[in-house]
Order: C-alpha cells, then sequence, then structure tokens
C-alpha cells in the first residue's frame, strides 16, 4: 500500500503477488467513491474515507514522515471505534 501525496494518490496491491487492488485519486470524487466502495465490500460494511487539513499522524510508527516529506500517514479505524474512544473521553463524536 503506498500513498502518493504529491498526487494524492492511494494504490494498495496484495502483498503475496503485487497485483494491483485499488489505485484511486482520493481528492478525485469517482475515483473516492470507488476507494470507498471497494473498501466497503472489503470489509462487509459502510466505509467513509475522511481526510484531515495538514499533516497529521495517527499511528504507530513514524514511516510515513520519514518515506514521504508530506508526512501523510494512512490510517484506517472503524466508526465504532471514534464513537467509543470519543465516549471514553466524554467528547462527541466527529461527524463522518
Amino acid at each position: 500500500t503506498c500513498f502518493e501525496g504529491a498526487s494524492d494518490v492511494l494504490t494498495v496491491r496484495r502483498r503475496s503477488s503485487g497485483e494491483l487492488l485499488l489505485r484511486a485519486c482520493l481528492t478525485a470524487a469517482a475515483d473516492l467513491a470507488r476507494a470507498e466502495a471497494w473498501f466497503s465490500e472489503l470489509h462487509g460494511r459502510a466505509v467513509r474515507v475522511v481526510q484531515a487539513s495538514g499533516p497529521h499522524h495517527f499511528g504507530n510508527t513514524p514511516a510515513g514522515f520519514s518515506h514521504d516529506p508530506s508526512g501523510c500517514v494512512i490510517h484506517l479505524v472503524n466508526a465504532a471505534t471514534v464513537a467509543s474512544l470519543s465516549a471514553a473521553a466524554s467528547l462527541s463524536s466527529p461527524a463522518l
């Protein structure tokens, strides 16, 4: 899996064979919808791709910062986790 920050292109390949599974520009509406549909089918439930402004890092690896100068990191988290964490911190869940 690779995210090219300069072009906003997400590429997902099968680890074992390198087969291209998804290539989508996340700032193009049609590609974004295709990426959401692909992840939704893969996980068997609705998935939405959201974007934060500015460089953010949510994860336990600094790879995004050393691999891409933009500091972009892709992090997948389900809505139930966001809701649970928000409730535990006494915060309202963000609209996803």
